[in-house]
């Protein structure tokens, strides 16, 4: 099974994860940012990685799904959240719901199973995240997709 990994950021809490995850799982792993654009087709899982920004994921993985469809996904592949994010009421469940309609509208099914751990922001909360256990946690959890 091939998974791809897609930070929205080319740096921040989101990407330590996600490109911690992708090397200890021999993944491949992308930026929004990056110039060339994956062939999509040959993945079977593909993981959408973002913080949570006022319920929603960040404007580079917007702009990145922007130019995709449906088609352009191996029949059968599995897309899924994985979010960084301080904790803060339900945001997880907001974002993960906005992204989930903004994909069915282009016919593309957001799997149920998100992923989150706590990120820091500013060093003022959760300064020490995210950490070792969170990277295993999702690498867990990335084992089972």
């Amino acid at each position: 099974m091939s998974t791809l990994f897609v930070s929205a950021k080319e740096d921040g809490n989101t990407f330590k994860v996600l490109s911690a995850v992708s090397l200890a799982l021999g993944s491949d792993f992308v930026t929004a940012a990056d110039p060339i654009f994956p062939q999509l087709k040959k993945y079977d899982t593909i993981v959408l990685g973002s913080g949570v920004y006022a319920n929603r994921v960040h404007r580079n993985l917007l702009s990145w799904l922007d130019i995709l469809c449906a088609e352009d996904f191996k029949e059968g592949s599995k897309v899924y959240l994985f979010m960084t994010w301080i904790g803060r009421g339900s945001s997880n469940k907001a974002t993960f719901n906005s992204l989930a309609s903004y994909l069915a509208e282009k016919n593309i099914d957001l799997q149920p199973s998100w992923m989150e751990c706590y990120g820091n922001m500013k060093k003022l909360i959760w300064p020490s995240h995210p950490n070792e256990q969170d990277i295993l946690k999702v690498i867990d959890w990335a084992k089972g997709l």
